[in-house]
């Protein structure tokens, strides 16, 4: 049971990599402007750039993504405190809150948007499988940061 909530947690991770700020830049420039104390609310913020990077997001498409973000942000953290459920249903309602997720934020975004994300979450997830696949195989070095 557990292998599979492991997997849809991967899977998540994956398609909203692009979304959540994996990019081939490095990582999302910081704004000294933007001191939130809550770390929720400055992970919205960087979600928020990194999706505007990519996407070259209009004002109006970032002030419309914003509560979008911030309401899938809640449910993944109601999602993983609720110990009511058993992981089938976890993983049952994670892929409910993605495909909802990501149909809201293709409801914002123009068709040329909705195509350069696939594109990234594509590339996102190319690159994580031949992860795995190296790991499997012992051939990923282990960084200073794991020792």
């Amino acid at each position: 049971m557990r292998p599979k909530i492991g997997f849809a947690l991967l899977a998540l991770s994956v398609l909203a990599a692009p979304i959540l700020g994996a990019s081939e830049d490095g990582p999302p420039a910081r704004n000294p402007r933007t001191s939130h104390s809550d770390p929720r609310e400055r992970r919205i913020d960087m979600q928020l750039r990194q999706l505007a990077a990519n996407l070259d997001l209009t004002e109006e498409q970032k002030t419309q993504l914003k509560p979008i973000i911030e309401n899938k942000m809640n449910e993944m953290r109601a999602l993983r405190m609720d110990q009511s459920l058993d992981p089938e249903e976890k993983e049952g309602r994670l892929a409910s809150m993605q495909d909802s997720y990501r149909s809201q934020i293709q409801s914002v975004l123009t068709s040329a948007q909705i195509q350069k994300l696939a594109e990234l979450r594509e590339k996102r997830r190319l690159a994580s499988q031949e992860t795995l696949t190296q790991k499997r195989k012992g051939k990923v070095p282990i960084d200073d940061e794991d020792q």
